[in-house]
């Protein structure tokens, strides 16, 4: 019985590893969307009080809530 030897790594043509990238990208962005949908609820829901504990301007806590959770 003969054993084969592979010492040279399999090249994986770029347009290959691109795709393979793409879906692992598409794959990771509904827990990405989860995210900032709790992120923005959290900031939402602060007090004044609380933004100025830590350092956060009211009108920046606004606008970011009100973002749509595709936008980064």
């Amino acid at each position: 019985m003969s054993r084969v030897r592979t010492s040279q790594p399999v090249a994986v043509p770029r347009a290959e590893r691109t795709a393979m990238g793409t879906l692992a990208h598409l794959r990771s962005l509904p827990g990405i969307w989860v995210r900032r949908l709790r992120c923005r609820h959290e900031l939402s829901a602060l007090t004044p009080e609380q933004m100025r504990d830590v350092g956060l301007d009211a009108e920046a806590v606004r606008r970011e809530s009100r973002k749509p959770f595709w936008m980064a």
